[in-house]
């Protein structure tokens, strides 16, 4: 907790960081808000509103709250009152959202990845996905049994993982969309529904995709920080820096949502 004490000692840094951390998870929390009232505006039932796939973006939106909420709390307590439980809590949903975030885009390339690879090739998928997601759990287990060298082990692959996971899902989803979009314009032209759908979609998912990345090596520049007693500011910068990446990530998730929504209701009104 070396830096994290340095942060303490230093008030105008520490409320400048508090203050950027807890705005992330304020707009998040209102994201979530008008999200969930739009389902719920905008679905024909309660089942619709809470399909599998939005039960997974708003479990992943919940927990990357609690998160960015804990980790504000976290640094703006006293270093007498950080308590285990503090760190625990926050662990717990920085690690569900990864595995939310893992299982999200799992949902959603899935199906695509059935139809375009060999069954061998599915089942390897599969059980990559069932690992990485038990390694997401593994650091919250480890932290649990006080174990901190285990926790930053398992905190360093379930990110690897989750990046890398991501990144070829993503490839694999975009290129299929790609593909069935070009099929499209070519059959009706660039006015088509699909255009529209496949540009709301690759801009979000680009953005999504690229953040992830940004906070993984974002996080490794900070645990070389805490590693070589970096000076606090720069620990402060990069604090803030991880916990935005994050937030742009799963925000953009949730803008992807809500605008392919709204695109779908004026073009039933049309």
């Amino acid at each position: 907790m070396g830096l994290d004490n340095d942060l303490t000692q230093n008030p105008a840094l520490q409320q400048t960081t508090v203050g950027f951390i807890g705005l992330f998870a304020g707009l998040l929390a209102l994201g979530l808000v008008v999200f969930l009232g739009l389902l719920l505006a905008t679905s024909d039932s309660l089942r619709h509103a809470f399909s599998y796939k939005n039960c997974l973006l708003l479990s992943l939106i919940i927990c990357q709250c609690g998160y960015l909420g804990a980790h504000a709390l976290y640094l703006w307590l006293p270093p007498s009152d950080k308590s285990p439980a503090i760190i625990i809590t926050m662990s717990s949903f920085a690690n569900f959202s990864m595995l939310f975030y893992i299982q999200t885009s799992w949902s959603r390339t899935s199906e695509i990845l059935r139809e375009t690879v060999s069954k061998l090739l599915f089942r390897f998928f599969q059980v990559v996905i069932m690992f990485a997601s038990a390694m997401c759990l593994l650091p919250v287990i480890s932290l649990s049994a006080n174990n901190n060298k285990l926790y930053n082990i398992t905190i360093a692959i379930s990110g690897a993982l989750t990046v890398l996971t991501d990144s070829i899902f993503a490839f694999a989803y975009y290129s299929f969309m790609f593909r069935k979009t070009a099929d499209t314009v070519e059959i009706k032209g660039m006015d088509s529904r699909a255009v529209t759908m496949f540009g709301i979609i690759s801009r979000h998912g680009v953005v999504t995709t690229l953040s992830t990345i940004a906070a993984l090596v974002c996080s490794i520049l900070l645990t070389m920080a805490i590693l070589n007693h970096e000076g606090v500011k720069a620990y402060s910068s990069l604090l803030v820096l991880v916990d935005l990446f994050l937030f742009t990530a799963v925000l953009s998730l949730l803008s992807m949502k809500v605008k392919l929504i709204l695109f779908r209701l004026s073009s039933k009104k049309r």
